[in-house]
């Protein structure tokens, strides 16, 4: 009884090590070259890897260099030349470790929005369409907006504000909202108005990634404080270019104290008006 038992033991240990090497993956051996996105991952004590690299919007390794300054390339498409190594845990994502950039090109663009005054960085792969009074990114091919933004009147009284959790945009206090299925809307308090930043991403593998290029998104805008609401004309000076057209694929701003007021919303082209005073 006690020798069959042993062998039972024995032979499910033997099972057991088996199933737990199968679920080890191979990888390539020797000098190899990759393509990818790189992007910075938190620093961890039980695995290796300090960036990440995706590929086609799914996570393919870990990466990591002594030779080569990744930061430099954070959130950029870049080739990589090095050799694959196993993790810590020999069942999580392989570990890269880097020998040379060969070349890099960048993956975001920037937008100069002027009917709301700001601009922002987006990868190049996202569309912008524009409906009347507001933006809007698409992923490839998809109907629905992943962003949207829009400004609208702020509330007089602080009491009839959105209630969320208080963060920092450009250095103006925002408010944010996040709902149960991963979207965020972002209200940022401005003198007279709300800009408004919706996010709503799909359910599916991209969440991760999408939420990366949502925070970059949110980082990088700029507002131009060269135009306060709050503020009216000081003197005939004021007024000159009221009237030349703004906005466009160039961006182009209205002088101090005009605001591009857009009457071609497709491709966001408007002219330059005064802004008048609150009486």
């Amino acid at each position: 009884m006690t020798l069959r038992f042993l062998s039972l033991t024995v032979v499910s240990v033997f099972l057991l090590s088996a199933c737990t090497e199968d679920k080890v993956p191979s990888i390539p051996e020797g000098p190899q070259s990759v393509h990818g996105t790189l992007r910075a991952t938190e620093i961890s004590l039980v695995r290796r890897g300090s960036h990440l690299l995706y590929q086609e919007g799914a996570e393919h390794a870990y990466v990591e260099s002594a030779q080569v300054n990744l930061r430099s390339y954070e959130n950029q498409m870049v080739t990589l030349s090095g050799s694959y190594e196993y993790n810590t845990d020999p069942t999580q994502l392989p570990v890269f470790v880097v020998s040379a950039v060969t070349s890099f090109e960048e993956t975001t663009k920037e937008w100069v929005l002027p009917a709301l005054q700001i601009q922002l960085e987006a990868p190049v792969e996202w569309e912008r369409k524009s409906t009347a009074g507001k933006v809007h990114f698409h992923l490839p091919n998809e109907e629905q907006p992943l962003i949207t933004l829009y400004t609208q009147a702020r509330p007089q009284n602080e009491e009839d504000l959105p209630t969320g959790v208080s963060v920092v945009v450009d250095g103006l206090p925002a408010i944010r909202i996040s709902n149960d299925v991963g979207g965020q809307t972002i209200h940022v308090l401005q003198d007279e108005k709300l800009l408004s930043i919706v996010y709503q991403p799909p359910l599916d593998e991209r969440s991760e990634t999408l939420r990366a290029d949502w925070l970059h998104l949110l980082a990088s805008i700029s507002f131009d404080r060269s135009v306060s609401v709050s503020s009216a004309p000081s003197s005939t000076s004021s007024q000159q270019g009221v009237g030349t057209a703004c906005g466009g694929p160039a961006g182009i701003l209205c002088p101090q104290g005009q605001y591009c007021d857009i009457t071609d919303v497709e491709n966001d082209i408007g002219v330059c008006r005064g802004i008048m005073k609150n009486r």
